[in-house]
């Protein structure tokens, strides 16, 4: 683990020391088990690959594109050390959205193969100008204040990361002219609202870490909480110093003179997460690199082993759908001259009038702006903001059909709420919006000549989004009565199939015949079919309103 805490007595030391090497032997023996059951159920995936209503559409998915993003900005900057704490100047890029805004600091302008000094993940940061004014501060926030001053020159602009979540590094920067610190303040809060949570490219190794950490959780009993603003490897240094500092370092910091604790805690809570970071780093590779060897091999090996199981599942779906189909029309159908009916020509109404308001968005947006600079990476940017996108009046409707449920509740199905079908409306339209955009930039290459066959293509994928987010809606709307009226006692039924396949002794097997999650696709395909009949005129409707629109 490293060198060791100055202060503390040698017998702390050696039991920190062994708290993180027993973390790192229950994660070992874990991982084969949770590596077997990700493999079954990505062996699952490849035989019966799952799809959903994205998977039919014509336009462009930007999230499975490879192609680096135009960097967001780039510039020289003066930045703090983290070990040494002096200040250095270094060259700062900000990557767009495939590089997930990651910032990298270089020492002298990058060069094509030149390795980063650093590399910040921008997701659970937030952006702070330094020093502050007219804020109450708290004494270190004031000894933060007087730091950052004496390092600014007059006309200067100084800037902070700041970590929402324990544990990570605060960075600071000053920027040479305060335009140019308020230009990457503006870049940098894009960077840290829109950044995902890093995990590895490879869902298999992803999935595979945080079922082993769930199992190392039960194993030590702690289920210390772990932010997922941090890679796999920090995640598992978390958990180790978490369990440190609640099996060592609290009493010794507990016995700390109040005097000067604040500052010795922060020391000895830094140096241990220094002393810890090369050990889940080292631990995590191991893992990794585990994973991606056996990954190939025991997939193909598993695939004839789990065909087996897979025609079980069927034949238990089969046997569910036989014990709860004639249980779903008793219950919808007493609400659906009340409620569904009147809800599918209001909800379609407001669904189209969004789609076809997107359509004519995007049409006039490329009309009043093509002759702008940038104007079609300005449009990408902006597809999902409310007010800048081309799909604004889209977005719209979703807030009024929330309104209007609001306004009116009974007209809801008993359990529903106005907010569960305005979170689904609004997710679609900038879903669509955002694809639309990317595909106008990447397949049309931003050619006006081709928007009348961009805005068809737009329409068609709108149709099929329209019928999907309808069917959702009303799956949404009927959930509550669902699980009181028929998944409940549906699973009263099956617990004790589960509690037997449970006492199986193979690894996972409870999760690969989940009688619950078959339960719920069984009702999820008997109730589609319901709400077909119950759609049917008003999206025939709709859809024929929306084929008219002239593009």
């Amino acid at each position: 683990m490293g060198a060791g805490i100055s202060g503390l007595d040698q017998a702390k030391q050696d039991e920190m020391q062994k708290t993180v090497s027993d973390i790192a032997e229950h994660f070992v023996k874990s991982f084969p088990i949770a590596l077997a059951i990700e493999i079954a159920l990505h062996a699952k995936e490849e035989l019966n690959p799952p799809t959903d209503w994205k998977s039919g559409l014509k336009l462009l998915d930007p999230a499975e594109d490879k192609t680096p993003s135009k960097d967001l900005m780039e510039g020289k900057v003066t930045k703090r050390g983290g070990k040494i704490t002096n200040w250095k100047e270094r060259h700062m890029v900000l990557h767009g959205e495939t590089d997930n805004y990651n910032l990298e600091y270089f020492d002298g302008k990058p060069e094509a193969g030149k390795k980063p000094k650093g590399t910040i993940e921008l997701s659970g940061y937030r952006v702070r100008q330094v020093p502050e004014e007219g804020l109450t501060l708290t004494k270190s926030a004031i000894m933060e204040q007087v730091f950052i001053r004496a390092q600014m020159k007059e006309g200067q602009y100084g800037l902070k990361l700041d970590p929402w979540c324990y544990g990570r590094r605060v960075y600071y920067f000053i920027f040479d002219t305060v335009e140019e610190g308020k230009k990457w303040k503006k870049a940098l809060e894009d960077g840290c609202w829109y950044a995902k949570n890093p995990e590895d490219p490879n869902p298999v190794v992803a999935r595979t870490f945080t079922r082993t950490m769930d199992m190392v959780r039960d194993k030590y009993e702690r289920w210390i909480s772990i932010e997922y603003y941090s890679d796999e490897a920090a995640r598992l240094g978390q958990f180790m110093c978490a369990a440190i500092y609640d099996k060592t370092l609290r009493d010794v910091i507990d016995g700390l003179p109040d005097a000067g604790r604040d500052t010795a805690e922060s020391t000895i809570i830094s140096i241990m997460q220094g002393m810890v970071k090369g050990a889940a780093g080292a631990a995590f590779s191991a893992f990794k690199a585990g994973v991606e060897k056996a990954q190939p091999l025991l997939t193909e090996k598993m695939k004839p082993l789990i065909e087996p199981y897979c025609t079980q599942e069927n034949q238990l779906k089969g046997k569910i759908s036989e014990k709860v189909a004639g249980t779903i029309a008793p219950v919808v159908q007493p609400l659906t001259d009340k409620f569904l009916a009147p809800m599918a020509d209001k909800i379609t109404s407001k669904c189209v009038e969004g789609c076809i308001k997107m359509v004519n968005g995007f049409s006039k947006y490329i009309d009043e702006n093509s002759s702008k600079p940038d104007w079609v990476a300005t449009m990408v940017a902006d597809s999902t903001y409310w007010y800048w996108s081309p799909a604004a009046e889209a977005f719209d409707v979703a807030w009024d059909c929330w309104s209007y449920y609001c306004d009116n509740p009974a007209q809801l199905v008993p359990g529903a709420t106005s907010h569960g079908m305005y979170n689904i409306l609004l997710e679609r339209y900038r879903h669509m919006a955002k694809r639309a955009a990317f595909t106008f930039k990447k397949k049309y290459e931003g050619q006006i000549s081709r928007k009348s066959e961009f805005l068809a293509e737009l329409k068609a994928d709108l149709l099929v989004m329209t019928h999907a987010t309808l069917i959702d809606i009303f799956m949404d709307a009927l959930g509550s009565t669902v699980v009181e009226q028929i998944k409940k006692p549906g699973m009263l039924l099956l617990d004790p199939v589960q509690e037997a396949i449970k006492s199986i002794p193979v690894p996972g097997l409870d999760e690969f015949l989940d009688l619950e999650s078959m339960l719920d696709d069984v009702l999820t395909d008997s109730m589609t079919a319901l709400f077909e009949g119950i759609l049917a005129k008003p999206i025939e409707t709709g859809q024929a309103e929306l084929s008219a629109v002239p593009v």
